[in-house]
């Protein structure tokens, strides 16, 4: 038996004690393991899911730990809820399932794509080869990595203004490329644009990394066991950090959260950039596909810990399609948005119409806008609550029929399916949210 909680379907009970929170889905499912435990059944498993990748990995981490606390363990089975469709869904999919995976938690998987239901398992078998290459390595020694693994809090940072972009401190997390790109807020020829220039540094080279950082900003590549070598310049208004290749038995986030833990030690705020990379790969034989999920498990699960002030993705030729994989890492992470987000569940018996298609056709016709989130959810029975993180949703009514909701408020029932989209998109113009597409 699967005991399982959603962010957006809890009771008004528990939200009422315990507020919308990772901790009130914890709570809400271990009520009912309880019972199974004082009548003696064992033979069941956890899901915590959500949308929200952030939430979602903060509960998973902290149902482990309450695990510990009252002295059992069970199995857990990971899914992002209502992940969407194309690439941004697979982007979600990976941070949240493969981020967990990647640190240990997870026994079965379940992607969820609004597609073909066949479209999702190559995904889920990627997630599984990746993390079975990572646990089948010897576990690096553990220690103090200084995070709060079940809230969200950003690593203080410091500002650099590098004339095209502000790094670190309150701003969104700034996307480099290496090329002409449109999109990026930093552009770089081989390793260095105006502003920034890419320097390495052995141990022995401190006194050269302060003479560079008196002439330019320098996003310096260090190893995370020489970083109190440059204790005299890890201060610098000039210093961006790159996340080193992992080394000594960690994999690439482990080694990211190790840079991390060493300069809040050193009392360093330096601004830290997630460059993945080649060097940041566990299967460097891949494909593209394959490379986009361990770029999204790189830098999501860092962004779900409030780490990472720059980013940027090399798995592509072409400077604009990194670039584009990047936006989207952030938007997955909820850490930046750059275009309409959808939340949208798969197909189930209880489905009222044909939601691929409805959701092509939403897309299509609202994908130029920015900062709104709609989700088009298949039934009344789950899709209200579980689309509670949207500005508007796209709901099944009745067979052919759709309801119109702002949040979680209806505003519109019964619509004609033929007719919805076209109302939806004068609802979104009524409520002031709709910019018209460039020409």
């Amino acid at each position: 038996m699967r005991i399982g909680t959603n962010h957006g379907s809890l009771s008004d009970r528990i939200i009422r004690r315990y507020g919308d929170t990772s901790y009130g889905m914890v709570e809400a499912a271990f009520e009912f393991a309880r019972i199974c435990r004082d009548l003696n059944f064992h033979n069941f498993c956890f899901s915590f899911k959500a949308s929200n990748t952030r939430i979602m990995t903060q509960t998973y981490r902290l149902a482990v730990k309450m695990m510990k606390e009252e002295g059992f363990s069970y199995p857990l089975h990971l899914g992002v809820t209502e992940a969407g469709f194309g690439t941004d869904a697979r982007i979600k999919s990976s941070m949240g399932i493969g981020g967990l995976l990647f640190d240990g938690i997870g026994d079965t998987i379940r992607v969820s794509l609004t597609e073909d239901p066949v479209e999702e398992i190559p995904v889920a078998k990627d997630l599984a080869r990746l993390a079975e290459s990572v646990r089948a390595k010897k576990a690096a020694e553990q220690f103090d990595e200084k995070i709060d693994f079940y809230s969200y809090n950003r690593r203080e940072s410091i500002c650099i203004d590098c004339g095209t972009a502000k790094i670190g401190k309150d701003n969104v997390p700034a996307v480099a490329s290496f090329g002409k790109s449109q999109k990026a807020d930093i552009q770089l020829d081989g390793s260095q644009s105006d502003k920034i220039k890419i320097k390495s540094y052995e141990a022995s080279e401190s006194a050269k990394l302060a003479q560079d950082l008196k002439e330019s900003v320098i996003a310096a590549q260090i190893k995370t066991r020489d970083l109190d070598k440059f204790s005299g310049s890890l201060n610098s208004e000039n210093l961006i950090l790159i996340a080193p290749a992992p080394e000594e038995g960690r994999h690439a986030v482990g080694e990211a959260r190790a840079l991390a833990a060493r300069l809040k030690e050193l009392s360093s705020k330096a601004p830290i950039w997630l460059k993945f990379d080649s060097s940041k790969l566990v299967n460097k034989d891949s494909d593209e596909l394959s490379k986009l999920n361990e770029a999204s498990i790189y830098i999501g699960s860092m962004l779900a810990d409030g780490i990472g002030d720059i980013v940027s993705v090399e798995i592509s030729d072409a400077p604009e399609k990194n670039v584009a994989y990047a936006l989207a890492i952030l938007q997955g992470a909820r850490a930046r948005k750059s275009k309409a987000e959808y939340i949208a569940c798969p197909s189930c018996g209880r489905t009222l119409y044909n939601i691929q298609e409805a959701v092509a056709k939403i897309e299509k016709a609202t994908s130029h806008l920015k900062d709104v989130t709609i989700a088009v959810m298949g039934c009344i029975v789950n899709g209200p609550g579980e689309m509670a993180d949207a500005d508007f949703g796209y709901v099944g009514g009745a067979p052919g029929k759709i309801n119109l909701y702002k949040g979680k408020k209806c505003i519109e029932v019964n619509i004609p399916q033929e007719q919805s989209i076209e109302r939806l998109v004068e609802f979104i113009k009524a409520e002031g949210k709709w910019v018209e597409p460039d020409k």
